[in-house]
């Protein structure tokens, strides 16, 4: 982890490490180039951005390193390609970017899990109804990686329902790895989609900054508790969900 002079702020291996010890998987996931925000990953489609040959060696370095340590995946990268198809993009785009990304991890003999994100910034899902199935083909411990913000939180219930029976019945390995109610300054109401979620048994993830009660994403405040601060009681809701209760 680096921050915007190239210096590094924490040992990779040591946040495995630390994980390791409380029983956690880790998931590595490259957010940033150098810590600047003009080089966020995300939104950017992976082939056009100007580290990508510099990204392709960084990634053989994760993969060698970890590639005897099951409990760490790599995901490929965050949120990939506009949210609103204006750079090109097209299913077989995202189809031989990934396939060119896992490559790189496998041919390593990292056999560690692979998460792979969606298009539209993580959040469309059509792509995986589109290619999943054939992206998977001779490929093993993929999994793929679904983000749930306005494209999902502010569409009807109906419309929610029906994508996730469409994924279902697709039978792919899907998580929904964030899920806030907060996003590009947006409030927004998680409730029904974690319920609709849960009840069809899709795994799901949580974004969550920090423990502090100023930020509307955490799922906890300053004290521990569910932070249910001007957020749709958000911390209680997805505390609901994780003890596999159902909210009313």
């Amino acid at each position: 982890m680096l921050d915007s002079n190239g210096s590094y702020l924490h040992s990779l291996q040591a946040v495995v490490d630390s994980n390791r010890l409380a029983g956690r998987v880790t998931i590595m996931c490259p957010f940033r180039w150098n810590g600047l925000e003009a080089t966020d990953f995300t939104g950017k489609r992976p082939t056009q951005t100007a580290w990508f040959a510099d990204f392709k060696l960084k990634l053989k370095q994760w993969a060698q390193l970890f590639k005897n340590q099951p409990d760490v995946w790599i995901e490929l990268w965050n949120e990939p390609y506009r949210y609103d198809r204006a750079d090109g993009y097209t299913d077989a785009i995202w189809t031989n970017d990934m396939n060119q990304l896992v490559a790189i991890i496998r041919n390593e003999g990292n056999s560690n899990i692979i998460v792979v994100p969606c298009a539209e910034q993580g959040q469309d899902e059509s792509v995986l109804n589109n290619k999943g199935v054939a992206f998977l083909k001779n490929k093993t411990n993929i999994l793929f990686d679904i983000h749930a913000y306005e494209k999902w939180l502010l569409q009807t219930n109906t419309n929610i329902d029906s994508r996730l029976q469409v994924l279902k019945t697709k039978n792919l390995p899907v998580i929904f790895g964030e899920v806030a109610p907060i996003n590009a300054g947006v409030l927004m109401n998680p409730n029904y989609f974690l319920n609709a979620a849960h009840s069809r048994g899709l795994s799901m993830a949580a974004w969550v900054w920090k423990y502090d009660g100023n930020d509307p994403d955490a799922l906890l405040d300053a004290q521990g508790l569910p932070n249910n601060n001007a957020n749709n009681n958000w911390g209680s809701i997805y505390k609901a969900i994780a003890l596999k209760t159902r909210v009313q």
